[in-house]
């Protein structure tokens, strides 16, 4: 398994999927940043890598592969448009739009890659652009229903009695229950909302809320014999207690303690110290059942950006869609 050809890209995925299979996180991210030193064969792996640096959260490589894109010439314009939607999912919107507008120009203005760049719009702060793409969306795809959500929550867009009329129309026809419907009813629930029709709004928001939990498909039943089943299996012996072990603990004090120690009277520090350490810290440190307890700010989640879907990338992990609301 070590001794792939190290200028074969898929052969490095396989790699770190195998790596990651294993437990070996640490590896599998050191294969994929060695990918991406590579020159992808074709469009297909230029987007598997993203996918996957985005996995590992490692924007700086992703900002070094466009920088080698726009060093060259447009090599495959569709490819690098969806490029540029999931760099931009990184927070690199000037990176991503210089991209996606070269991409453009070869492929044309499609409402899939004008939404995207209205999105980068947005979030460069650059408003007026942002509307400007979405009209031009709806010019193109009237049916685009994300468009109308997006254009919705921009500030200072007021709806004409037009638009209110033509997303009315739609949602009469869109599948019950559908994204599109979800998408419609919050944008109109917005709109109404900043007509101050107020009632209108709230039906509005009720049948968009309807929909999205169509969409979720919980299963009470479902759940209820999950854990059921659950009852039903054999008490685990006890751990034990839990050891606190303030000289166990390495982490460095966390910066809420000075503050808030600050705000506590001298008189009743010596009292409040135990209570106010492990409410502050949490469990410090110590062991349960052999097992080290790591301090709470040692684990911070990865985080992403939670910025709207775009019309060929999600840009909300997990779900098939943008989830407005």
């Amino acid at each position: 398994m070590n001794s792939i050809d190290s200028a074969n890209m898929p052969a490095q995925f396989r790699l770190a999927v195998d790596h990651l299979k294993a437990g070996r996180y640490r590896d599998a991210l050191d294969v994929t940043l060695a990918a991406a030193k590579l020159a992808p064969g074709g469009p297909a792996e230029l987007i598997e890598l993203a996918k996957r640096l985005m996995y590992f959260n490692q924007s700086g490589p992703m900002r070094e592969l466009a920088t080698r894109l726009l060093s060259k010439p447009v090599w495959h314009a569709a490819a690098e448009a969806d490029f540029a939607a999931l760099l931009s999912m990184t927070g690199e919107q000037a990176l991503a739009a210089s991209l996606l507008d070269r991409a453009i120009a070869v492929i044309g203005a499609t409402p899939a890659a004008i939404y995207n760049r209205s999105q980068m719009h947005l979030y460069s702060g650059r408003m007026a652009a942002a509307e400007a793409d979405l009209r031009q969306c709806l010019r193109l795809e009237p049916g685009m229903t994300k468009a109308y959500w997006a254009l919705s929550k921009l500030p200072k867009t007021a709806a004409t009695t037009q638009e209110l009329s033509a997303m009315r129309a739609l949602a009469s026809r869109v599948a019950a229950g559908s994204q599109d419907e979800v998408f419609l009813r919050f944008a109109l629930f917005n709109r109404l909302d900043q007509l101050e029709r107020h009632d209108q709004a709230w039906q509005e928001l009720a049948r968009g809320c309807q929909a999205k939990r169509h969409l979720v498909a919980y299963d009470a039943d479902a759940t209820r014999r999950f854990f059921a089943a659950l009852l039903q299996l054999p008490a685990a012996p006890p751990a034990g207690p839990m050891r606190l072990d303030d000289a166990a603990c390495t982490v460095p004090e966390p910066r809420c303690w000075s503050a808030s120690w600050a705000a506590i009277p001298r008189s009743r520090r010596a009292a409040n110290s135990t209570i106010f350490r492990r409410s502050c810290v949490g469990r410090l440190a110590g062991t349960s059942a052999g097992r080290r307890i790591s301090p709470w700010w040692s684990e911070r989640p990865r985080s992403i950006s939670p910025k709207s879907a775009g019309a060929t990338w999600n840009r909300w992990p997990g779900a098939a869609q943008a989830n407005p609301g």
